[in-house]
C-alpha cells in the first residue's frame, strides 16, 4: 500500500483518503497504523482511513479480481509468470492494468519495536469499552504526530487513541523482511518435481532451482 501512494498520491499534495474492508489482520492493526503513520510524517501530508460496514464491502478492486479470475479461467498456468500476463490481458479498454513482478526484496520489515510510535490502536483501555472492531475511521495527522478515530460515522470529531505514542524519528526506509529467496520445504520441492512429467521441457529449469531445505 505505501509503495502504492508513494507512486500515485503524492503528485497534488492533498489529503489522501483510503477505503479499508475490516479485516482486523490485514487493515485495522497497529502494524499497518505505524506504517501509515509514519508515511504521514515522512511526506508531511494527512491520511484517512475508513473502514467498510458489514454488509457493504463491494469496492471498485472486486471487479478489478473478477477480471482477473476470468481470465484465468480454463487457462494453463505452468509458471508464476503466467499469472502476470493474464493479469495484463485481464483488461483491454481503457488500458491493461498495472502489473508488477515482486521478489523478496520488495518486502519491509514494518514490526519493529523501535520504529512503532503506537503498540496498539485500540479505541478504549477497561473492559467494555471499544475495541479495535468499533473503528470507523483512523486519521493520521502529520502536523500532531498522532491517530485520531471515530467509532461511528456520524460523529462530528475524531477523538485522539488514548495510548501516548512514543517519541522516535520518522524511518527514513525501513529494513528488508527477507535477505534471500525463501525456501520451501523439501517435502515441496519433490512433489514439484514430480509435476514436471507433465509441464513443458522449457519450464523445468524454474522448478529445479527453487530454494529448498535440505
Amino acid at each position: 500500500m505505501l509503495n502504492y501512494l508513494q507512486k500515485h498520491c503524492l503528485q497534488r499534495r492533498v489529503p489522501i483518503v483510503i477505503f479499508s474492508d475490516g479485516c482486523t489482520y490485514q487493515n485495522r492493526n497497529s502494524i499497518m497504523s505505524n506504517a501509515l503513520l509514519n508515511f504521514s510524517l515522512k511526506y508531511k501530508i494527512k491520511i484517512t482511513q475508513k473502514f467498510l460496514e458489514r454488509g457493504h464491502t463491494q469496492m471498485e478492486c472486486d471487479s478489478v479480481h473478477s477480471c482477473i479470475e476470468r481470465k484465468l479461467k480454463n487457462r494453463e498456468i505452468h509458471l508464476p509468470s503466467d499469472y502476470y500476463k493474464a493479469s495484463l490481458e485481464a483488461r483491454k479498454r481503457p488500458g491493461p492494468y498495472e502489473v508488477i513482478m515482486l521478489d523478496f526484496s520488495f518486502f519491509k520489515d514494518y514490526t519493529r519495536l523501535e520504529n512503532l510510535r503506537y503498540t496498539s490502536i485500540r479505541p478504549g483501555r477497561k473492559p467494555h469499552d471499544p475495541t479495535v472492531t468499533d473503528l470507523r475511521t483512523l486519521e493520521y495527522n502529520p502536523s500532531s504526530g498522532d491517530i485520531k478515530y471515530k467509532t461511528s460515522f456520524d460523529d462530528s470529531i475524531s477523538q485522539p487513541l488514548p495510548i501516548r505514542p512514543k517519541s522516535i524519528e520518522v524511518v527514513d526506509e525501513y529494513p528488508a523482511l527477507h535477505t534471500a529467496r525463501i525456501p520451501i520445504s523439501d517435502v515441496k520441492w519433490n512433489h514439484l518435481q514430480q509435476l514436471k512429467s507433465v509441464l513443458p521441457a522449457d519450464c523445468h529449469h524454474f522448478y529445479d532451482n527453487l530454494p529448498h531445505k535440505k
